[in-house]
């Protein structure tokens, strides 16, 4: 279990404890984690991000990919972890191909902080009894 579907499913059913190796999986393939997270306040939204409100978003970026081997944006916009900050997908994607053991060490930093902010997020609509508005955001995906 992993993914932000099943996630939302098994909170549904009372689960409160997750254990997963999903992120690890992920970034050991090479996969940046990207998916919408849904944002309480939609009026501090950057109308031009096309990150974690918006449901088009891309849910998993292979780094692996030469489409990336000139993109200089980060792995996610709007994103304020250390590997967004400092690094593009051009230079983790030429540190996959080299095979740098950073490659792998930004991506899993990217990935566990997106997915903390997600389950910040879902503390949050828990905390204000909103968790049916968010499971419908992410079901809706």
């Amino acid at each position: 279990m992993g993914s932000p579907e099943l996630i939302v499913m098994a909170i549904d059913l009372g689960v409160d404890v997750f254990d997963s190796t999903y992120v690890f999986e992920m970034t050991g393939e090479g996969f940046a984690i990207c998916f919408p997270i849904p944002n309480p306040n939609p009026a501090t939204t950057n109308e031009n991000a096309t990150t974690d409100e918006s449901p088009t978003s891309m849910r998993l970026v292979k780094l692996w990919s030469t489409e990336y081997c000139n993109d200089t944006t980060p792995l996610l916009l709007d994103c304020c972890c250390y590997t967004c900050k400092n690094y593009s997908r051009a230079y983790i994607h030429h540190l996959l191909t080299t095979h740098e053991m950073l490659a792998q060490t930004l991506i899993l930093v990217h990935n566990i902080h997106h997915y903390n902010r997600f389950f910040q997020q879902i503390r949050f609509y828990i905390q204000q009894n909103k968790w049916l508005l968010f499971k419908k955001a992410v079901l809706s995906y």
